[in-house]
């Protein structure tokens, strides 16, 4: 975050509060607290659940740093921790019952969840205690400040939990590569031509070696809402909402009636299909199923986290063992740029405050001291003799599990983590060598990182699309998209369907999506 960007953030969390908070109090550090404060806490803590009496090192671990963490903030924490199957309805009910812990994780501070709770007076307002939390404030995104404040009223009710923002390319099977005579630059960067004959040769020359012709180019999966996007997006310009030269200041491509954009994407994810480059089940399936799909050897290119490229492998390796993988980092445009967005805000989980909690300021002073140099260094690294050990050389060495693997090392990531700090993601492996090296992933990590053009709406949703008109209208919208790419519907079908959207309420949408940018950039 920008100085200038920090300090304006600063400014409008103090406009029109009354400060009365003890700065040494919220600080963080046991040196002015007298005795610990007990903290409830709710939040999916699965990797790291601290027991009463641990027994194994990664148990030991856990404890120890918890117990750090209780002795530098004058804390003792109570946590609560449901597991990912039934989280959401296990907040839902808890939030229902009238007794709320001190802190909640919300998985999406846009959702309804959130939204109901800030409403309704249970998560209370931050500003005043963010002012005093100066490591919060450094190393989280600007993005993720204005998803926060979720009413409209100059107010931000969590804390978020960040993630680094990037615009990812696609895994793709290197020994298939070299069985139909390509390669991929050192950067990873391909033009839409070379990335088509990739998917071509994957579908028709038998890359797999059995002599069946069973493979696809390229797996896509239906999004979060069950409907089907163009499975290539970048090199179109498809960018989230931009600044845009037309009708409006600000727009995304996909509702613009002016540059037709995502019609050509539309035309290319066709031809895709037609040709039979594109895995048919993208029509039906969820990214866990065609992420299996890339694993078992159907399909030869799949959309991926470059930093989690090691991990594929290892599990494409369980199915193939001379499988081998290798990364595009981007797709060209016609102007030969490489640029990509990510969905969202920069936020994976966030904190609230519950109006139960007596002692907020302890809260945020907790969390704030977590991404101090001190706080961050020991939730990254862990600690000594727990996590590691320090050689005759000055070395950090692993310690181990009795099964040989590493002590974990993500407590104190559980709770909040650095936006700018990439290194959380690159921690060695186990056997301290990773296929691809650990040293060429950072690489692509980065290329994607620089590639990143972060969309203006910063996750906000206009309040029209809980509006049952607009809602069949976007439904009508994703079918057509989806009989587009098929081949039901010619390309032109979704003019004629936008048309439609904009008089259902799509419109106002876009309207009211560029008074919220604009008052957010100006």
């Amino acid at each position: 975050m920008s100085e200038k960007k920090r300090k304006h953030i600063l400014s409008l969390l103090c406009c029109g509060l009354v400060i009365s908070v003890c700065v040494s109090c919220v600080a963080g550090g046991g040196d002015n607290i007298n005795e610990a404060d007990t903290i409830t806490v709710f939040g999916n803590f699965t990797d790291s659940i601290r027991v009463s009496e641990p027994e194994t090192e990664s148990e030991r671990a856990i404890d120890a740093w918890y117990s750090l963490l209780e002795e530098k903030n004058g804390v003792k924490l109570d946590i609560e921790s449901p597991p990912n199957a039934n989280y959401s309805e296990r907040l839902q009910i808890m939030l229902a019952g009238g007794q709320y812990p001190d802190m909640i994780a919300f998985p999406e501070p846009t959702d309804a969840i959130f939204i109901s709770a800030v409403k309704k007076g249970k998560i209370i307002s931050l500003n005043r205690y963010l002012e005093h939390a100066p490591n919060i404030m450094k190393y989280t995104l600007d993005a993720s400040w204005d998803a926060l404040k979720t009413v409209g009223d100059g107010n931000i009710y969590a804390i978020p939990r960040s993630t680094v923002m990037r615009a990812d390319g696609y895994w793709v099977r290197k020994d298939w590569l070299e069985r139909v005579g390509l390669s991929i630059p050192e950067d990873g960067v391909v033009s839409l031509s070379e990335f088509t004959e990739i998917l071509k040769r994957f579908t028709e020359n038998d890359p797999d070696g059995n002599g069946e012709n069973d493979t696809y180019g390229l797996g896509y999966y239906l999004n979060d809402e069950g409907y089907l996007e163009p499975p290539v997006s970048f090199p179109f310009g498809l960018l989230g909402w931009q600044e845009h030269s037309g009708g409006y200041a600000y727009m995304d491509e996909k509702y613009c009636r002016e540059h037709h954009s995502y019609e050509k994407a539309l035309a290319y994810s066709a031809e895709l299909f037609k040709n039979g480059y594109l895995d048919p089940s993208c029509f039906t399936v969820k990214p866990a199923a065609a992420v299996n799909n890339f694993y078992t050897g159907k399909i030869g290119v799949m959309s991926g986290f470059s930093l989690h490229t090691s991990s594929a492998l290892n599990t494409m390796k369980y199915y193939n063992p001379e499988a081998d993988i290798t990364y595009i980092t981007a797709i060209r445009d016609e102007a030969g740029e490489t640029k990509g967005t990510m969905e969202g805000n920069g936020i994976y989980w966030a904190w609230g405050i519950s109006s139960s909690a007596e002692k907020p300021e302890k809260i945020v002073g907790m969390l704030d001291w977590i991404l101090s140099d001190e706080g961050w260094e020991t939730s990254k690294r862990g600690l000594e003799g727990y996590n590691y050990t320090v050689n005759e050389y000055g070395e950090k060495e692993p310690v181990r599990t009795d099964d040989g693997r590493r002590v974990s090392v993500s407590t104190g990531t559980m709770f909040l983590r650095r936006a700018d700090d990439t290194e959380i993601y690159m921690m060695p492996s186990e056997t301290g060598e990773t296929t691809p090296p650990q040293s060429l992933c950072e690489n692509w990590l980065k290329r994607c990182m620089d590639n990143f053009v972060p969309g203006l709406d910063a996750g906000y949703t206009p309040s029209v699309i809980t509006e049952r008109k607009f809602a069949e209208a976007n439904k009508e919208l994703a079918l057509t998209i989806a009989k587009i790419i098929s081949g039901e519907l010619p390309v032109s079908a979704y003019s004629s369907r936008l048309d439609d959207w904009y008089a259902a309420g799509g419109s106002e949408y876009v309207e009211d999506m560029n008074r919220h940018i604009a008052e957010k950039e100006n």
